[in-house]
């Protein structure tokens, strides 16, 4: 089978490079211009909210865009996903996972990662009209829309499926000096949203990696999640965005993750309500796909079984 593979551009060659006027914006975005007004125009009554728990306890909002400005988010994210970014950004791209950002670690000895408290809630909405404005080459009105159509509430909209993209190219400044802040200390450098890691294969001082981190996070108006902070060496397993490393240097699933699927094996066994049954089976298999993306044989007899049962359920 062959992979289709996106064709990836510069910024300038973008359709939303130097997109002079609304009407042409509307052309680009394949929606009528009143149309297009009117949504901004009525932005915070585009969404809905839904509180999900955080899992660190807490919890997080989330808006979800009704279905004509999902649509056009949609398309702002399929025009900027072709835009050619670093090889180090993992969130956000096409084709990337998880398991994306923990190989490149997989040969390191020292692992020191780090976590950008309220990334979203303080990726302002400045920081996004100042991308379409000055890196885009839009006129302030053009620009204006754009940053309308991502943000909410004066912040990058969590939820929505530009949020990851807008959130680096409105941080790409921050982001680029503590690229270069690994590069000068011949460090591995990954970013998963919100979660930045640096490892090698030789030593290095995480604490001074660390304090410089922080001061270029604190110059930005950010702050290191201090609790989130990790720093590893190679004589016990690393977990690095829900991945495990282990000190052979594999990719394994955390066991918090195996004992909620034997968990939920044992109720859905104990069920007698077919429709529970159903809908936890189907829970189960997700479960395990998502934990194979780490472990291509992870709990494959569960799996089969699983996927038996549920033929027998059709016939």
């Amino acid at each position: 089978m062959t992979t289709k593979v996106t064709k990836r551009y510069l910024l300038n060659q973008s359709a939303l490079y130097h997109c002079t006027s609304k009407r042409k914006l509307a052309r680009v975005l394949q929606i009528d211009l009143k149309r297009l007004v009117g949504i901004v125009g009525d932005i915070p009554n585009q969404y809905s909210t839904i509180t999900r728990p955080k899992k660190d306890s807490g919890e997080r909002i989330v808006h979800n865009a009704h279905f004509e400005l999902k649509r056009v988010q949609r398309r702002l994210f399929t025009l900027l996903r072709r835009v050619k970014r670093p090889n180090w950004l993992i969130s956000g791209e096409i084709g990337k996972s998880i398991t994306d950002n923990v190989r490149p670690h997989l040969g390191g000895t020292q692992l020191l990662k780090i976590d950008i408290s309220g990334f979203f809630d303080n990726c302002s909405r400045e920081s996004v009209y100042q991308f379409f404005h000055v890196q885009m080459a839009q006129p302030s009105d053009v620009a204006k829309i754009c940053t309308d159509l991502c943000t909410l509430e004066n912040a990058v909209v969590q939820g929505a499926s530009t949020s990851m993209l807008i959130a680096f190219y409105a941080n790409q400044s921050m982001l680029q000096e503590l690229h270069e802040l690994a590069e000068d200390n011949s460090l591995i450098f990954t970013v998963y949203v919100d979660d930045i890691a640096f490892s090698s294969s030789h030593s290095f001082q995480a604490s001074d990696i660390l304090d410089q981190a922080t001061r270029i996070v604190s110059a930005y108006g950010f702050r290191v999640k201090n609790k989130k902070v990790r720093a590893y060496n190679d004589s016990r397993p690393k977990l690095l965005t829900g991945v495990i490393i282990t000190t052979t240097s594999k990719m394994a699933v955390p066991n918090c993750k195996r004992r909620k699927i034997l968990d939920d094996m044992t109720q859905y066994r104990r069920s007698t309500n077919p429709a529970e049954r159903r809908s936890m089976r189907s829970k189960i298999l997700g479960q395990i796909s998502a934990a194979q993306q780490i472990e291509p044989d992870f709990f494959t007899g569960v799996k089969n079984q699983l996927k038996y049962e549920m033929r027998m359920d059709e016939d």
